[in-house]
């Protein structure tokens, strides 16, 4: 910088000791424009590097942004993976307890139905004359008629 600065001065001295003034105007005016130049340009470097840097540090910022999304949506995903599992294992419990339930509903309606059948045997009335057993009262008084009226025998229980 130094070496273009007596570039632009050697001839403001040199015009000086001549008496060009006329030069020496135009050459001071050209030093100045220089200089000015010489300062904005090395500002635009500065704001420059200022503008790389903060570049550089949001690209940073949105570098963690993006992996912190990553591995968000990368745990959501296995969320959303293990509660479709959970949610089938539900389906499935409940589908068993709901043939369990109908299983068990079928298994009283049978234990009433023995416990019927059961009461019935146990009103049952047996022919003297012939031994047949009866479990109805109408087959009973039926089966009197055809065996002239024997008296039929109460089943023990």
């Amino acid at each position: 910088m130094l070496f273009a600065l007596s570039l632009i001065y050697y001839p403001i001295d040199v015009y000086w000791q001549n008496g060009q003034y006329g030069r020496l105007l135009a050459s001071v005016l050209y030093s100045g424009m220089f200089t000015i130049s010489i300062y904005y340009f090395s500002r635009m470097a500065a704001d420059r590097q200022e503008a790389d840097a903060e570049l550089h540090q949001y690209r940073s910022k949105y570098f963690d942004t993006e992996m912190k999304l990553h591995e968000t949506t990368s745990t959501l995903n296995q969320t959303n993976k293990l509660l479709q599992e959970t949610t089938s294992k539900q389906d499935e419990l409940e589908k068993t307890l709901h043939q369990r339930t109908n299983e068990l509903h079928e298994a009283k309606t049978e234990l009433l139905q023995l416990k019927k059948m059961e009461l019935e045997v146990a009103a049952a009335c047996t022919c003297k004359k012939c031994g047949r057993t009866f479990l109805s009262e109408a087959s009973r008084r039926s089966h009197e008629g055809r065996c002239n009226g024997v008296a039929m025998e109460k089943k023990a229980a």
